[in-house]
Formats: C-alpha cells, sequence, structure tokens
C-alpha cells in the first residue's frame, strides 16, 4: 500500500473506499477528487508522453490541459473532473494508442 500524504484527523472526509490504480489497490474517499487521491496516495506520474516517454502528471487541475488523461471503469477521462466511486479502476493509457479524449 502507498504512503498517504493526506492531512491527518484535521478533514471531515467521505466513506473510505478501495480503488485500484494499474492493478495496485490505494485507498481514497468517495466523493474526492481523482487527481488529488492519486497524488495524496503518492502517485505523481500517471502516464508517459508517446513520443519521448517523459513522465505525465497533474498540471493544470481545471481540465485544459489534458496531462491526466487516464482510462477511468474503461473510459478515456481526465482525473482532475473525475469524483472518486468505490472499486473504480483506474489505468495509464498510451495515447499513440488512444489519440482523443
Amino acid at each position: 500500500m502507498s504512503q498517504d500524504l493526506r492531512e491527518q484527523h484535521k478533514y471531515d472526509r467521505g466513506k473510505s473506499v478501495k480503488i485500484y490504480f494499474n492493478d495496485e489497490e490505494l485507498i481514497a474517499y468517495e466523493g474526492e477528487n481523482l487527481a488529488a487521491a492519486l497524488y495524496s496516495s503518492n502517485k505523481k506520474t500517471l502516464r508517459y508522453s508517446s513520443k519521448l516517454k517523459m513522465p505525465r502528471g497533474i498540471y493544470c487541475l481545471i481540465g485544459s490541459c489534458q496531462e491526466c488523461i487516464l482510462l477511468i471503469n474503461g473510459k478515456k477521462a481526465l482525473a482532475c473532473l473525475t469524483r472518486i466511486t468505490e472499486n473504480m479502476t483506474i489505468e495509464s493509457i498510451d495515447l499513440n494508442d488512444n489519440p482523443r479524449v
């Protein structure tokens, strides 16, 4: 299990749930922003760039840059615009294979 970077015992959170990022089980909170949940679980590299294979992660947090695009429950979506639900499956994607959001 990954290190949890969230502030502990300071905020009321939703229900604690399991999510799966690239087959690794993580703990998140229902309703939490997926990008924030991944970052809080120390998952800072979400995918790699198509051409140079450079790490990509959270950048703008408003859906403009599309750096946080992932395969979420089998559909392409942006982590920064997605809320946590129980048993979500999240996978990194290669945009060469999937060029459009």
